[in-house]
């Protein structure tokens, strides 16, 4: 913490997690395909697997899910760096 007989300066900046950074997370990743596999078995017992309505199901869904995601995403690196900066 000391630099010189002085406090050193904070100079880091919080940085926003891209969409890349949230595809990447092993937990989003699985999250996601299992959402998609159950929508599909769903669709398949009903005999619409192939139906234009279980591919805008699966669209709707991965899209609000990856809305909600990022979300979390977002929120675990600000608290990181927070607890970082509070550390400091």
């Amino acid at each position: 913490m000391l630099q010189g007989g002085e406090f050193k300066d904070w100079t880091e900046q919080f940085v926003a997690p891209t969409d890349v950074t949230e595809q990447n997370d092993p937990g989003y990743k699985f999250r996601m395909a299992e959402g998609q596999k159950a929508l599909e078995r769903s669709a398949a017992a009903k005999g619409g697997i192939l139906s234009g309505g279980t591919a805008k199901a699966i669209n709707q869904w991965s899209q609000d899910y990856a809305s909600n995601e990022y979300q979390n995403v977002y929120n675990r690196a600000f608290n990181e760096f927070s607890n970082r900066y509070n550390i400091f």
